[in-house]
């Protein structure tokens, strides 16, 4: 079960308020952010249950399989954002 769409948006809606160019979710470390290049935390730790949930809908197939053997990197283009 992924992120609702409210939460998938305030994550992107904090991102856009942060200036941010990057979200950075890595098991058992805070959300990342990237603001021109100067990188920040915010948050608890985020478990793999927790990573997993937060990306599920945003996955592409590439990127699954990039996880599947460890890390993936990818750029969604969300409408409004």
């Amino acid at each position: 079960m992924g992120l609702s769409t409210e939460q998938v948006n305030r994550l992107l809606g904090e991102a856009l308020k942060r200036g941010a160019n990057e979200v950075r979710l890595v098991p058992g470390k805070r959300i990342g952010w990237v603001c021109a290049g100067t990188e920040s935390e915010s948050g608890g730790a985020q478990s793999a249950t927790a990573v997993e949930e937060m990306v599920e809908a945003l996955l592409t197939g590439d990127a699954r399989m990039d996880l599947a053997l460890g890390r993936a990197v990818w750029e969604v283009d969300v409408p409004g954002v």
